[in-house]
């Protein structure tokens, strides 16, 4: 969930865009079809929403003749008729999606052995420019979807949970900032984060006793301070099951997506 619309990935190749403002109003559905593209096959890999309300989708094309590579779908939401368009991406791997106003983030999350390469963040200016942030960290223990968020100015907001490090990365001045995400070296955690318009930040985490989480083990909301040193519980006395990710921010609502029911929920009550 993105600048106040619920994106869901419908099908193999087709998008639902729900706009969260009262009234209810049916989503839009944006479907691909390669060939209309010139594309001889398309795989996608990650989308957002940009505050601009355009939908960038990454995706991973085939224009045939051996010539396979990552590539930008645009679909302006504003155009009275609007299309989708390729856009060339330049040599990176756009593995997660954040759109912003004035270019797009890619990132990369995995360990390349091959080539001994570390995840890699991406920014990508719509006017050319491009900044390339190695990350720091060795991917361990998969806890959940890594994830990276356009933020305000156009910050890299980056979950990256097998690394166990939320990112912050300023393209303007080449600055990173890691924060823990704290979980022990053993868990298998599924966790997952959300951004306000203000800049915070939220996550669920499991609330253990002793010893690992079980299937069981309630997950709860923390909130890290603006120093970006140190999470906090909410004083939101709801729990929730193992495998809910955080969606998103809507106003002053947090967005919940509940997996095994296949739902987007609404959790009241919390200050942006």
């Amino acid at each position: 969930m993105e600048n106040g619309h619920a994106l869901v990935h419908d099908g193999e190749l087709s998008l639902l865009v729900f706009d969260l403002t009262p009234p209810f109003k049916q989503p839009r559905l944006v479907e691909i079809h390669a060939a209309e593209l010139g594309l001889v096959s398309v795989s996608v890999q990650d989308f957002s929403l940009s505050p601009d309300r355009v939908l960038y989708i990454s995706a991973f094309v085939n224009y045939g003749l051996g010539d396979r590579r990552y590539a930008l779908l645009r679909y302006s939401l504003m155009d009275r008729e609007p299309k989708l368009q390729v856009r060339h991406l330049p040599d990176v791997r756009c593995r997660q999606l954040g759109a912003g106003r004035r270019g797009v983030w890619c990132l990369d999350p995995d360990f390349r052995p091959a080539r001994n390469q570390l995840p890699t963040l991406n920014w990508i200016a719509f006017l050319g420019a491009l900044r390339t942030f190695p990350i720091a960290h060795r991917p361990g223990l998969s806890l959940g979807p890594a994830r990276v968020i356009a933020g305000e100015a156009d910050h890299a907001e980056a979950w990256l949970p097998s690394m166990r490090a939320f990112l912050e990365a300023d393209a303007q001045t080449e600055s990173v900032a890691y924060s823990p995400i704290p979980v022990e070296q053993t868990s298998r955690a599924i966790t997952s984060f959300a951004l306000s318009a203000s800049g915070k930040v939220h996550a669920l985490f499991p609330l253990r006793g002793s010893g690992e989480e079980t299937l069981t083990t309630p997950y709860a909301l923390a909130e890290l301070d603006a120093r970006r040193e140190t999470w906090r519980r909410t004083p939101l006395p709801q729990t929730f099951q193992r495998g809910a990710l955080l969606a998103g921010w809507n106003g002053s609502d947090l967005w919940l997506w509940n997996r095994p029911a296949r739902r987007l929920e609404r959790i009241e009550g919390v200050q942006p």
